[in-house]
Protein backbone atom coordinates (compact mmCIF):
# COMPACT_ATOMS: atom_id res chain seq x y z
CA UNK A 1 0.00 0.00 0.00
CA UNK A 2 1.52 3.77 -0.95
CA UNK A 3 0.10 5.26 2.13
CA UNK A 4 0.85 3.53 5.75
CA UNK A 5 -1.67 2.07 8.19
CA UNK A 6 -2.27 4.39 11.38
CA UNK A 7 -5.08 2.79 13.30
CA UNK A 8 -4.29 5.89 15.74
CA UNK A 9 -5.62 8.25 13.45
CA UNK A 10 -9.44 6.37 13.40
CA UNK A 11 -11.64 4.31 11.87
CA UNK A 12 -13.74 4.28 9.12
CA UNK A 13 -17.07 2.46 8.15
CA UNK A 14 -19.51 2.24 5.21
CA UNK A 15 -23.03 1.83 5.50
CA UNK A 16 -24.84 -0.20 3.26
CA UNK A 17 -21.88 -2.29 2.28
CA UNK A 18 -23.96 -3.38 -0.80
CA UNK A 19 -23.55 -5.11 -3.38
CA UNK A 20 -25.02 -2.62 -5.34
CA UNK A 21 -26.76 -2.48 -8.28
CA UNK A 22 -25.70 -1.04 -11.14
CA UNK A 23 -26.91 1.91 -12.26
CA UNK A 24 -28.60 2.76 -8.94
CA UNK A 25 -29.40 5.79 -7.34
CA UNK A 26 -28.16 4.61 -3.28
CA UNK A 27 -27.45 6.97 -0.61
CA UNK A 28 -23.77 6.07 0.87
CA UNK A 29 -22.54 6.98 4.48
CA UNK A 30 -18.70 7.08 5.22
CA UNK A 31 -18.39 7.30 8.87
CA UNK A 32 -14.98 8.53 10.25
CA UNK A 33 -14.46 7.86 14.17
CA UNK A 34 -11.45 9.95 15.14
CA UNK A 35 -8.98 7.77 17.13
CA UNK A 36 -6.73 8.38 19.95
CA UNK A 37 -4.33 10.89 17.88
CA UNK A 38 -7.03 13.07 18.08
CA UNK A 39 -7.27 15.82 14.32
CA UNK A 40 -6.18 19.48 15.25
CA UNK A 41 -7.19 22.45 13.28
CA UNK A 42 -6.17 22.16 9.34
CA UNK A 43 -6.67 18.32 9.45
CA UNK A 44 -7.80 16.29 6.26
CA UNK A 45 -10.46 13.25 5.92
CA UNK A 46 -10.11 12.26 2.29
CA UNK A 47 -12.58 9.68 0.92
CA UNK A 48 -12.31 8.87 -2.71
CA UNK A 49 -15.37 6.78 -4.53
CA UNK A 50 -14.65 3.95 -6.26
CA UNK A 51 -14.42 5.71 -10.01
CA UNK A 52 -15.50 8.27 -11.80
CA UNK A 53 -18.81 6.67 -12.85
CA UNK A 54 -20.29 7.53 -9.88
CA UNK A 55 -22.15 10.34 -9.53
CA UNK A 56 -20.11 13.87 -9.56
CA UNK A 57 -19.61 14.40 -5.88
CA UNK A 58 -21.43 17.99 -5.25
CA UNK A 59 -20.66 19.74 -1.82
CA UNK A 60 -21.97 22.74 -0.07
CA UNK A 61 -20.52 26.11 -1.00
CA UNK A 62 -20.18 28.83 1.70
CA UNK A 63 -22.51 32.32 1.34
CA UNK A 64 -20.10 34.99 -0.08
CA UNK A 65 -17.32 35.73 2.81
CA UNK A 66 -18.73 33.21 5.05
CA UNK A 67 -14.86 31.56 5.21
CA UNK A 68 -14.02 35.21 7.33
CA UNK A 69 -16.36 34.23 10.33
CA UNK A 70 -16.05 31.48 12.82
CA UNK A 71 -16.85 28.22 11.01
CA UNK A 72 -19.39 27.47 13.45
CA UNK A 73 -21.61 30.44 12.50
CA UNK A 74 -21.24 30.18 8.99
CA UNK A 75 -24.11 29.55 6.45
CA UNK A 76 -24.29 27.90 2.72
CA UNK A 77 -25.44 29.14 -0.38
CA UNK A 78 -29.01 27.37 -0.96
CA UNK A 79 -28.88 27.95 -4.77
CA UNK A 80 -27.13 24.49 -6.18
CA UNK A 81 -28.18 21.23 -6.17
CA UNK A 82 -25.96 19.18 -3.57
CA UNK A 83 -25.88 15.65 -3.14
CA UNK A 84 -22.85 15.43 -0.61
CA UNK A 85 -23.30 16.45 3.20
CA UNK A 86 -21.58 15.86 6.21
CA UNK A 87 -22.59 16.03 10.11
CA UNK A 88 -20.08 16.40 12.53
CA UNK A 89 -20.46 14.03 15.88
CA UNK A 90 -18.08 16.36 19.03
CA UNK A 91 -18.56 18.50 22.16
CA UNK A 92 -16.31 20.48 21.09
CA UNK A 93 -16.22 23.60 18.66
CA UNK A 94 -14.80 22.31 15.64
CA UNK A 95 -16.65 22.59 12.37
CA UNK A 96 -15.45 20.91 9.08
CA UNK A 97 -15.98 22.07 5.57
CA UNK A 98 -16.53 20.14 2.75
CA UNK A 99 -14.42 20.71 -0.55
CA UNK A 100 -14.24 17.99 -3.86
CA UNK A 101 -11.78 16.83 -6.64
CA UNK A 102 -11.56 14.50 -9.34
CA UNK A 103 -8.05 12.77 -9.63
CA UNK A 104 -6.09 9.97 -9.36
CA UNK A 105 -4.50 10.39 -5.92
CA UNK A 106 -1.08 10.21 -6.93
CA UNK A 107 -0.29 9.38 -10.63
CA UNK A 108 1.77 6.44 -11.76
CA UNK A 109 0.74 4.51 -8.88
CA UNK A 110 -0.73 0.87 -8.15
CA UNK A 111 -4.71 1.49 -9.39
CA UNK A 112 -6.06 -0.38 -6.87
CA UNK A 113 -5.21 2.31 -4.67
CA UNK A 114 -4.61 5.47 -6.81
CA UNK A 115 -7.02 5.06 -8.98
CA UNK A 116 -8.94 8.15 -10.74
CA UNK A 117 -12.48 8.82 -8.88
CA UNK A 118 -14.23 11.28 -6.69
CA UNK A 119 -12.52 12.76 -3.66
CA UNK A 120 -14.91 13.76 -0.97
CA UNK A 121 -12.35 16.04 1.31
CA UNK A 122 -13.56 17.34 4.48
CA UNK A 123 -11.24 20.01 6.57
CA UNK A 124 -11.05 20.21 9.98
CA UNK A 125 -11.63 24.69 11.60
CA UNK A 126 -12.36 25.99 14.48
CA UNK A 127 -10.61 23.69 16.53
CA UNK A 128 -9.79 19.84 17.22
CA UNK A 129 -11.20 16.67 17.24
CA UNK A 130 -11.19 14.27 20.01
CA UNK A 131 -10.83 10.71 20.07
CA UNK A 132 -14.74 9.32 19.89
CA UNK A 133 -15.64 12.08 17.85
CA UNK A 134 -17.48 11.34 14.47
CA UNK A 135 -17.47 12.97 10.71
CA UNK A 136 -20.24 11.36 8.99
CA UNK A 137 -20.18 11.88 5.33
CA UNK A 138 -23.20 11.25 3.10
CA UNK A 139 -23.23 11.31 -0.46
CA UNK A 140 -26.09 10.84 -2.39
CA UNK A 141 -28.07 13.00 0.34
CA UNK A 142 -31.64 12.93 -0.90
CA UNK A 143 -32.67 16.31 1.06
CA UNK A 144 -31.37 17.98 -1.21
CA UNK A 145 -32.21 16.64 -4.98
CA UNK A 146 -34.69 14.52 -3.88
CA UNK A 147 -32.74 11.21 -4.64
CA UNK A 148 -29.80 9.50 -4.33
CA UNK A 149 -26.70 9.93 -6.34
CA UNK A 150 -26.23 7.28 -9.63
CA UNK A 151 -23.59 5.03 -9.46
CA UNK A 152 -21.68 3.18 -12.57
CA UNK A 153 -23.84 1.55 -14.69
CA UNK A 154 -21.57 -1.46 -15.31
CA UNK A 155 -20.40 -4.37 -12.84
CA UNK A 156 -17.53 -4.72 -11.13
CA UNK A 157 -16.11 -6.74 -8.54
CA UNK A 158 -13.71 -5.60 -5.48
CA UNK A 159 -13.81 -1.83 -5.79
CA UNK A 160 -12.58 0.09 -3.10
CA UNK A 161 -13.52 3.08 -0.99
CA UNK A 162 -10.91 4.88 -0.21
CA UNK A 163 -9.82 7.02 2.79
CA UNK A 164 -6.80 9.09 4.02
CA UNK A 165 -5.99 11.17 6.63
CA UNK A 166 -3.50 13.86 7.52
CA UNK A 167 -3.85 14.71 10.57
CA UNK A 168 -1.88 18.43 9.99
CA UNK A 169 1.48 17.59 9.77
CA UNK A 170 1.36 16.73 5.72
CA UNK A 171 1.72 13.20 6.52
CA UNK A 172 -1.25 10.89 5.02
CA UNK A 173 -1.97 7.85 6.21
CA UNK A 174 -4.73 5.17 6.20
CA UNK A 175 -7.00 4.72 8.99
CA UNK A 176 -8.21 1.39 10.00
CA UNK A 177 -10.41 -0.17 7.73
CA UNK A 178 -9.03 1.27 4.43
CA UNK A 179 -9.94 0.66 2.01
CA UNK A 180 -13.45 -0.80 2.43
CA UNK A 181 -14.06 -3.39 -0.70
CA UNK A 182 -17.46 -3.23 -2.83
CA UNK A 183 -19.16 -4.85 -5.22
CA UNK A 184 -21.71 -3.81 -8.31
CA UNK A 185 -23.74 -6.38 -9.58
Amino acid sequence: MIFPLDADVGSVALSPAGPFVTGAELTLTVTFTVGAAGLTEGAQLRIGLPNTGWEHVVVPQRRYWDELIEPLDQRFAPFHPVNTSVALKTTGRAAVHLETMERMLLPDEDPAEAYWRWWIGAVVSGGSLMAGDQVVLTYGDPQFIGRGARIQTFPEQRLTVYAVVDGGSGAWVRPANSPIELDVV
